[in-house]
């Protein structure tokens, strides 16, 4: 009886651990196919992160040309009508000049004191180079900014700075074409040509 005990004893803990083996082995393999799993997870989320980056960066690009290309269209726009203007009076002198300021766009757009009082201390630096007696015709502003509505604003604001800062230059007469120039840096920039009346000489 005690050898036959001892016997099925053995068995027993024969086909024990034969279970716990095909259990451990069952888990290992599981944990590897999770592994494996998680692995190409990771990979084709890398992947679809590398492609989405990559049509992001190309998306840019490609914005960037476009603004580039409409920059580029409303310039020779805006400069076909300051010639035709030009061409029409006779009294102009076809030699532009050109001022340029960097203002805080943000500030510009919100009727912000300081950055208007910056704006136009720096118009004022600007046009001190011409004497009293010039007077402008017709001027050209263009305004950096992200979006076309933000620039041709800033354009605006630019140009009701210059009639404050040298109302006798920039009069009621004066005409002016306002444009924007989306998507450039640096924004806030704005640009001004002036065509003056014949005669105006400036200092420098």
């Amino acid at each position: 009886m005690a050898a036959q005990a001892a016997a099925l004893a053995t068995e027993a803990a024969l086909s024990a651990q034969a279970t716990i083996d095909a259990i451990a082995t069952r888990e290992a393999a599981q944990a590897t196919e999770a592994a494996n799993v998680a692995a190409i997870a990771t990979e084709n989320a890398a992947s679809g992160a590398n492609e989405l980056a990559t049509a992001q960066a190309e998306a840019a690009a490609r914005a960037t040309e476009v603004a580039a290309l409409q920059a580029q269209q409303v310039n020779a726009q805006v400069t076909a009508t300051a010639l035709a203007v030009v061409a029409a009076n006779s009294v102009l002198d076809p030699n532009r000049q050109t001022i340029t300021i960097v203002t805080d766009l943000e500030g510009m757009l919100a009727n912000d004191e300081e950055a208007l009082g910056d704006a136009r201390d720096a118009l004022s630096t600007q046009l001190s180079r011409y004497p009293v007696g010039c007077r402008a015709g017709f001027a050209l502003i263009s305004g950096k900014a992200p979006e076309i509505g933000e620039g041709v604003e800033l354009a605006r604001r630019v140009d009701g700075l210059l009639r404050d800062v040298r109302p006798e230059v920039f009069t009621e007469a004066t005409g002016v074409e306002l444009f924007a120039l989306p998507n450039t840096q640096p924004f806030g920039e704005a640009s001004i040509d002036i065509f003056f009346y014949s005669g105006c000489e400036p200092i420098g």
